[in-house]
């Protein structure tokens, strides 16, 4: 069992609480964001107010990123937040510390 699949099935969609993950891709990339769904079987994950992590500093892994934030957020590049982001191919789901929310929360948005 992947650890995409054990978050999922430890997600409660009635759940008051709002999960802040990071998730990993295949293909698709690294994104942050509130965990609305996501389907075990089909390997998909529905995020709200969500960002791609298109290149962080400050923090060596994501799984440090999550937990601790960055101590470059000028450094970061994440992108605009979009309201609803469904991703496919799901390899990864790494639950946020508040830290590591507001850390990524925080980072200027990246216009490229």
């Amino acid at each position: 069992m992947t650890k995409a699949i054990r978050a999922c099935r430890g997600h409660a969609a009635e759940e008051k609480t709002v999960d802040y993950v990071i998730v990993r891709t295949e293909q698709a990339g690294v994104f942050a964001g509130e965990l609305a769904s996501c389907n075990d079987t089909t390997r998909k994950v529905v995020l709200k107010n969500s960002r791609w992590l298109w290149h962080w500093a400050g923090a060596l892994t994501v799984e440090y990123l999550a937990l601790e934030g960055t101590t470059s957020p000028n450094s970061c590049q994440f992108p605009i937040p979009v309201p609803l982001r469904v991703l496919y191919g799901v390899k990864d789901i790494i639950h946020c510390t508040e830290r590591g929310m507001k850390s990524i929360q925080e980072v200027p948005v990246w216009r490229g």
